[in-house]
């Protein structure tokens, strides 16, 4: 006589998308800005950057461009490709776009086109990461005893390099003394014939976190050891501060996965936001500009100005396709040196000085914005490999084998970031990585642990096929 009636399936409100993203993003926008107007033009206009009060109206479309962006971002960091993501949005994409109005670099018009075409560049990427993904068609995982011995005899040929050259030592060196360390670094790099570098920054950027992550997981302080001293070794010899600063970042990047597995992406957002206004408040206690200087004006605007800088010059001058790099063959540079050099020289007077962008500057430097389009799927393909290398592999560990090249792309070309900060190597590390024995031992989040708990099944088993992190984002 009656119907059989199905109870309404209530979905819960998503507050993520439409209330707390978008006030996180804005509250980023706005200490972006404060601390660019109050504490880096000044202090640092001879370096280029400047400010000029933008139209509200324009302000409203940046914002807008980097809350669209932000909501397509992966909820939780899962895969290699959804950290590198947040990273590139935090200290290179969201500059980009929120800056371009008041840099006074751009007309108004002009800056509007340079923030949507790096926001929809980038949108494409993350699209395109969002699809299911399957494991390399081979598998070229190795043993852990295997994996560890490799990684032992590369450490072997990076220090006695770093000792037949530059000779080792472990020093202190103070941050504003580093410069001298570089010229002497840079002199031994020119006698190496350029292996040196690579093989330098592949410790530094991934080999060493590396080390450092398996002796947190496995709670054994020798690996950490090792590890540090081999960062502050490398830091003593170049000069590079970045090298430093890697500690205090895998070691929060550790310590975040060693609460969560999974954890959300938008504390990248927050913690961003908290680093800029910690640098400001230590500076304000110390009537100093050292911090800010460091963190936000290194890190951050410096990739959002360059972005702005690359288009002006190079919207007026000729594109250089290239010439400087793997196109040399076919195409001639048009001017003096590379394009970090020529910015160098327009923007600041100094030809002494690299101006390096990050990838999307890079390629419209190159190709206009052809050049944006092609950088973005080089990383969108870049990006799907890696996670297949990543299959089955616990995001810790692949998010701490990709973090310190990520940085590293923010403020360098996608070809020069993975031939020479670690890139490449990184995916061939996360490809060769055992999948079980890091010693991960959540502390919360159940479906983190049932990952993990399938990822420890030995291989051949049916259970370890579900080994592999969700591919939803």
């Amino acid at each position: 006589m009656g119907k059989n009636l199905t109870p309404a399936r209530f979905e819960r409100f998503p507050v993520r998308e439409f209330v707390l993203l978008p006030l996180s993003v804005a509250l980023y926008a706005l200490v972006l800005h404060w601390v660019y107007v109050n504490l880096v033009t000044e202090s640092f206009a001879y370096l280029g950057y400047r400010y000029e009060s933008p139209v509200a109206q324009m302000v409203f479309i940046t914002w807008a461009l980097a809350v669209a962006v932000a909501v397509l971002l992966p909820r939780r960091i899962t895969r290699p490709s959804g950290l590198i993501l947040w990273v590139l949005f935090v200290v290179c994409v969201g500059p980009s776009i929120l800056m371009s109005t008041y840099v006074a670099l751009l007309d108004p018009w002009t800056a509007i086109a340079v923030s949507a075409a790096i926001a929809a560049a980038f949108a494409g990427v993350v699209l395109w990461t969002r699809r299911p993904v399957r494991s390399l068609p081979s598998r070229l995982a190795v043993s852990g005893t295997t994996f560890w011995i490799l990684l032992g005899l590369f450490s072997l040929l990076t220090y006695g390099l770093l000792a037949f050259t530059s000779g080792l030592s472990l020093r202190y060196v103070s941050l504003l003394e580093v410069y001298s360390v570089r010229d002497e670094y840079s002199t031994a790099l020119a006698g190496a014939g350029g292996l040196l570098g690579y093989v330098v920054s592949t410790q530094a950027n991934v080999i060493n976190p590396v080390i450092i992550a398996r002796g947190i997981y496995s709670r054994r302080p020798l690996p950490i050891i090792l590890g540090v001293v081999g960062q502050l070794v490398i830091y003593s010899g170049t000069g590079f501060k970045t090298v430093l600063f890697s500690l205090p970042a895998v070691l929060l990047l550790a310590l975040l996965f060693r609460r969560n597995l999974r954890p959300a992406g938008q504390m990248f957002l927050w913690g961003t936001i908290a680093l800029m206004v910690v640098a400001a408040a230590v500076d304000e206690l110390q009537d100093t500009n050292l911090w800010t200087s460091l963190f936000s004006r290194r890190f951050l605007f410096t990739p959002g100005l360059f972005s702005s800088a690359y288009v002006a010059f190079f919207s007026e001058n000729p594109k250089v396709h290239l010439g400087h790099s793997i196109l040399s063959p076919w195409f001639d540079n048009p001017y003096f040196a590379a394009p970090p050099r020529v910015i160098g020289q327009w923007l600041i007077g100094s030809a002494d000085t690299a101006a390096n962008a990050n990838l999307f500057a890079d390629g419209f430097a190159n190709f206009g914005w052809w050049g944006v389009a092609g950088a973005a799927v080089v990383l969108a393909v870049y990006l799907r490999l890696l996670d297949r290398a990543a299959h089955a592999l616990p995001a810790a560990v692949s998010a701490i084998v990709v973090f310190m090249p990520t940085v590293a792309l923010s403020n360098s070309a996608i070809l020069t970031a993975m031939l020479s900060h670690g890139l490449v190597v990184a995916f061939g590390v996360l490809a060769v990585a055992p999948r079980t024995g890091w010693g991960l031992q959540p502390k919360k989040d159940p479906l983190a642990r049932r990952i993990l708990v399938r990822a420890d099944v030995p291989a051949g088993t049916r259970d370890a096929r579900l080994s592999a992190p969700p591919t939803a984002p």
